[in-house]
């Protein structure tokens, strides 16, 4: 090759390093496009599998009361979601073992008992790091969570099934029966025609009122009524209580609470379930976005009372 057609390089000359500014504007714009289509998506995602593993979590607490009431007869009251974590009582349900159960006062602040139950501390916590809401059916003295049989209870009778069923023995009608699953034995679904457990249930999450009713002690048999319900409070933590004791009053990434979730939030009072009364059913009903006039993305699990008693017989 001749060396004169050799273009010889000027050492004083310097070439440009790095990129123009034209082209970083171009991977700047670039960026931003992308992130504009995918971040949302990428959310969307995440808060899904959020949801699938908050539903996840309530499946396991739910099979762990069921193993409480084959064992106990029974259902556990809440933990008091008020405490902090240096409280002895931290984890473990109030006032067991007596003739009335639980007590309205802890109801407002009910959570999973997870130490009474057996669980981890983190089987109890929803994956927006807060706790489950656990509430069985107390309506003044008459719940799921102290003594006594559903055999031969008359509609005008105080009753409760959360302490032992022997303390129940002495009330006038009340079967002898010693566990719920002789109750089964000998009870059929044709139950007195005027007795009502359970809490009232509705799926419209849009208002108040109880026209849609998806559990419902009102209807015959009287069993359809929900033993207990279980609420996660989801990615906006309405209602919820946090494991450090703490009541969140102010909702994450929403303006405020929907209607539907103001009725689930953890310190609103036990229901009467009168379903004729507006907000006096609790609210299972589908995810409503954040923007929405009402948002609602609680995760709600629920047991009518003649399921806990059939799942608890199977594990006899």
């Amino acid at each position: 090759m001749n060396p004169a057609l050799i273009k010889q390089r000027d050492p004083h000359v310097r070439r440009p390093l790095g990129f123009t500014l034209v082209e970083m504007a171009l991977v700047v714009g670039l960026i931003g496009l992308l992130a504009y289509l995918f971040l949302p998506l990428g959310n969307t995602l995440r808060e899904e599998q959020q949801r699938k593993d908050a539903r996840a979590k309530l499946e396991a607490i739910d099979a762990a009361l069921i193993r409480f009431v084959m064992l106990n007869d029974r259902l556990p009251c809440p933990a008091d979601g008020a405490l902090p974590d240096t409280d002895t009582n931290y984890g473990f349900e109030r006032n067991a073992g007596t003739v009335t159960g639980c007590v309205n006062g802890v109801e407002n602040r009910g959570v999973v008992p997870w130490r009474t139950l057996g669980l981890p501390m983190d089987a109890a916590i929803d994956p927006w790091g807060n706790w489950v809401t656990y509430r069985p059916y107390v309506n003044g003295n008459r719940s799921l969570t102290g003594g006594g049989s559903m055999c031969s209870v008359p509609s005008n009778d105080n009753y409760d099934f959360s302490s032992s069923l022997e303390s129940k023995k002495p009330m006038p009608q009340i079967s002898t029966d010693k566990n719920w699953k002789d109750f089964l034995d000998k009870c059929t679904s044709a139950f007195p025609p005027n007795r009502r457990i359970g809490w009232t249930i509705d799926s419209v999450t849009s208002a108040a009122t109880c026209t849609a009713l998806v559990a419902n002690p009102q209807a015959t048999p009287h069993t359809t009524g929900a033993a207990y319900i279980l609420i996660s409070h989801g990615a906006n933590r309405c209602g919820a209580y946090t494991p450090q004791g703490v009541y969140v009053n102010t909702c994450t990434g929403t303006a405020g609470m929907g209607v539907a979730e103001d009725i689930n939030r953890n310190n609103n009072p036990p229901l009467t379930g009168n379903p004729t009364t507006p907000g006096q059913c609790y609210k299972d009903g589908p995810y409503q976005e954040k923007a929405s006039a009402q948002p609602f993305d609680d995760i709600v699990l629920w047991r009518t009372v003649m399921q806990v008693a059939v799942e608890a017989k199977k594990l006899q």
